[in-house]
């Protein structure tokens, strides 16, 4: 018999949602570090997405999440490895704001530069074109009322879903959680089950594995574990 606090009954359902993304072309590029520094000044807040979570987004399908579109353009095109591996440190699904992580692009290009006298500059064709993401969320059709409604539903989920909640909506979050960790603390009282997704490390794991350890989680907590 499954425990009556873990069927708790919400007062407002987790509805599913898929995101899509379109990437679009602004048009502008990038053929030095320094150029690289002045348009991430001023550029907006999607363009910064398009260059992280776009990325991420698309590759961790198959594997664990690889570096930002920044850190990949300084090592293959510009050939300054010391930058790359600086930038490379930006882990995009760590930040809960986009604004923080351009203040963190900054500070690493400004204090590089800093360091170096030379303004190595791209071959011609290799310049990094600055790209921009419109998102769109979609409902899927899955809702969920209770901790077992939320576990049939995350079964039949897509990655879109997954990554959507679980990492993106974070960006959304003034405290920096997932909708999932969200709805199943304030919702339904299980915030040990939402610490625990809140936990998973994304850059160790595909999203499918992600979802496989989510739905472990709540499964046993449907048979009454902890």
């Amino acid at each position: 018999m499954k425990n009556k606090h873990i069927l708790q009954k919400a007062k407002n359902s987790f509805v599913f949602y898929a995101r899509l993304s379109l990437t679009l072309a602004t048009g502008k590029s990038v053929s030095t570090a320094r150029s690289l520094l002045e348009a991430l000044k001023t550029c907006p807040d999607s363009v910064i997405y398009a260059h992280t979570h776009r990325f991420l987004q698309v590759h961790q399908f198959t594997g664990p999440s690889p570096a930002n579109d920044f850190s990949l353009w300084a090592s293959q095109a510009l050939g300054d490895e010391e930058l790359a591996e600086k930038l490379g440190v930006i882990e995009p699904l760590s930040y809960s704001s986009l604004a923080q992580m351009r203040k963190d692009f900054i500070s690493i290009l400004s204090r590089h530069l800093e360091s170096r006298t030379d303004n190595r500059s791209v071959p011609p064709g290799q310049e990094l074109h600055l790209l921009s993401s419109i998102r769109f969320s979609i409902p899927t059709g899955q809702k969920a009322w209770d901790l077992e409604e939320f576990w049939k539903s995350l079964q039949k989920s897509s990655p879109a879903t997954l990554y959507l909640h679980a990492f993106e909506s974070r960006l959304r979050s003034s405290q920096g959680i997932s909708d999932f960790s969200k709805w199943l603390k304030e919702e339904i009282g299980e915030a040990e089950l939402a610490q625990k997704i809140a936990d998973i490390d994304p850059h160790a794991q595909t999203l499918s594995e992600i979802k496989e350890n989510i739905l472990a989680m709540t499964a046993q907590r449907l048979e009454g574990g902890q």
